[in-house]
């Protein structure tokens, strides 16, 4: 049987991978500085701060997922 390459497992590897999809979406910021219409940017700085407060949500969900599979007797 096929192995499912879709898991609900959640790794420090994927948490590595979102948190560095976050910097890097901040880094973008820089190519917007200077427009005249700060619309686009202001929003931009929310979706920022949003992605940032999921980051720590996800951080705190995967430490709780570790210490889960830790403590699994099966």
């Amino acid at each position: 049987m096929a192995k499912n390459p879709v898991s609900d497992e959640l790794f420090p590897r994927h948490i590595r991978a979102l948190a560095r999809a976050v910097e890097e979406a901040e880094a973008w910021r820089g190519s917007m500085v200077g427009n005249p219409n700060p619309g686009p940017l202001e929003a931009f700085d929310k979706f920022i701060k949003e992605a940032k407060q999921a980051m720590r949500i996800v951080r705190e969900l995967g430490r709780q997922h570790a210490a889960v599979r830790r403590h699994r007797t099966w």
